[in-house]
């Protein structure tokens, strides 16, 4: 019993820690305002989605985050490194994998790797310690 009350509550507040720097980070940066990205609704993302059109899906998420990235260079590189950790942290397959493409097409090769390391060594050590209360 002791336990199981101990490992509920180390998950409790490591998911609370992350959804709260999560959260954090997406409310503190500045919102996207380019005409690029007027036309990504969700209702659009999901209909491409569904329809397989990840060609042009993948066109218009990649023009979005350029003009963001352009216009606000250190918010894009916090909140990738923070949905990236997240995703690496809570053990989500396939995510960094996409996350590490993504990378690869906004960022020059140097700095693509440069984050790419950081945020799997990051995210993998917050995996282990959650695994560790387990």
């Amino acid at each position: 019993l002791q336990l199981t009350m101990a490992f509920d509550r180390a998950s409790i507040l490591y998911f609370g820690t992350l959804l709260g720097v999560t959260a954090f980070t997406f409310y503190t940066v500045p919102p996207v305002d380019q005409e690029e990205c007027k036309e990504m609704t969700l209702k659009r993302f999901l209909t491409a989605a569904f329809n397989l059109n990840l060609k042009g899906l993948a066109g218009n998420l990649l023009e979005c985050g350029e003009a963001y990235k352009s216009q606000h260079p250190f918010s894009a590189i916090a909140l990738y490194s923070v949905f990236y950790t997240a995703f690496l942290a809570a053990s989500i397959p396939g995510c960094t994998t996409i996350m590490s493409i993504l990378a690869g097409a906004m960022y020059s090769p140097p700095i693509a790797i440069l984050l790419i390391t950081l945020n799997s060594s990051f995210g993998g050590t917050c995996a282990y310690l959650l695994s560790h209360l387990m």
